[in-house]
Formats: structure tokens, C-alpha cells, sequence
């Protein structure tokens, strides 16, 4: 019985044990960060480099356009993905998004993260910021979606 009890307690420390090291290998998620940006335009008021897929016009969203991009910061130590929506109508209007940073050499995803909805301020840019992470490569890309389905061309290599 005691031998019984041992064994089971052993295979739940060993199984625990291997569950955290797949947790803690696993990407990054995590929410995301809305900023805004007003009439600046985020790539052209940052120090940091931008690489962005096209714009691209936003589904069931009137005059509503977007575009994922993966930054570098300015000290080339970070690195972010980002999805840049512009509302260029005269009314507010939702949308949520989503991102992933990809390691180029070997497009493993450092990390995914989404932003809920928002309202998107009349003829303004906003932006969905992942976390700055402190990648060990020296080239990522982003690729990210706009509410759920409008999947965005993938950013360039920075």
C-alpha cells in the first residue's frame, strides 16, 4: 500500500515536473497593448525600425485599413510585432487584434499576442503592441489578423 502511495506520488511529481518545462518552453502570449496614435503617423514619429507588410483594407470595416509589422528597437537589443489599423471614415468603428513575432532563421514563434476590441477613433491611427522581447536571433518577422479573419500579409524581416 505504502509502495502504492509512493509510486503514485512519484509519477505526479515527475508529470509536474514535465508539464512546467513544456509551459516554460512554449511562446510568449500574452495581451497586447492598444496605443493611440491620433493623425501621427506611427512608423514615421518612431526612432525604432519598422518593417510592414502592405496595408491592406479591412473587411466589413468602412474605409478601415491595416497592416502587421515586426519593429526593432532603436538599440537593435528588442524586438516587437505590432498591427497598425488607420479608421479613415468619419465615424468610430470596433475592431480586435492579433500578432506573432517569428524567429526568421528558423520560423520558430518567439511569441502571440491579441488585443480585444476597441474603438477606433474617426480618421486616427491605433496600434496593437506585443511585448518587447530580447530575442537571441538577429532577424524576425510578424504576421497578425485583424477581428479574427482578416489575416494580414507578413511583415518583411527586420
Amino acid at each position: 500500500m505504502r509502495a502504492a502511495r509512493l509510486t503514485a506520488g512519484s509519477t505526479a511529481l515527475v508529470t509536474a515536473a514535465l508539464g512546467l518545462m513544456v509551459a516554460t518552453a512554449s511562446p510568449a502570449s500574452a495581451d497586447g497593448t492598444w496605443a493611440y496614435y491620433g493623425t501621427k503617423n506611427p512608423i514615421t514619429s518612431s526612432a525604432s525600425t519598422w518593417r510592414c507588410g502592405p496595408t491592406e483594407s479591412v473587411n466589413a470595416l468602412d474605409d478601415v485599413y491595416a497592416q502587421v509589422c515586426a519593429v526593432r528597437t532603436v538599440e537593435r537589443d528588442g524586438a516587437q510585432a505590432a498591427v497598425i489599423i488607420r479608421n479613415n471614415s468619419n465615424k468610430i468603428q470596433s475592431a480586435k487584434a492579433s500578432m506573432s513575432l517569428w524567429n526568421a532563421a528558423d520560423n520558430s514563434q518567439a511569441g502571440w499576442w491579441g488585443c480585444g476590441s476597441t474603438g477606433l477613433t474617426p480618421n486616427a491611427w491605433t496600434v496593437c503592441f506585443g511585448n518587447t522581447l530580447n530575442p537571441k536571433f538577429a532577424t524576425v518577422y510578424a504576421d497578425g489578423a485583424v477581428n479574427g479573419s482578416d489575416f494580414l500579409v507578413r511583415s518583411p524581416n527586420v
